[in-house]
């Protein structure tokens, strides 16, 4: 009984350390995006400013879409764990 305890302790152990792993490269890309989306973000409020409407909604639709394929990318619904529990995916 021991060694099934200690085997699941171990198994728990190693899952969360992949996890932790994951959601610190997870974190490293989305502060890396971050900063092109803020460069967009001025991108896009220059344009306005000028009154290059047509440029500041391409710089609006160029930032959504990259953040939609940014969060499909990184899987972030499968890295969150809703009111901390984890949910379970198979690979």
């Amino acid at each position: 009984m021991d060694d099934i305890c200690t085997t699941l302790y171990y198994d728990d152990t190693d899952e969360r350390f992949d996890y932790a792993s994951k959601l610190k490269s997870t974190m490293e890309n989305f502060r890396k995006s971050g900063e092109l989306l803020a460069k967009y973000q001025l991108e896009k409020q220059i344009a306005a400013s000028r009154e290059d409407f047509q440029r500041a909604k391409e710089k609006k639709i160029q930032m959504d879409t990259f953040r939609d394929n940014l969060y499909r990318s990184l899987r972030v619904k499968e890295l969150l764990e809703p009111n901390g529990v984890r949910i379970m995916h198979s690979a």
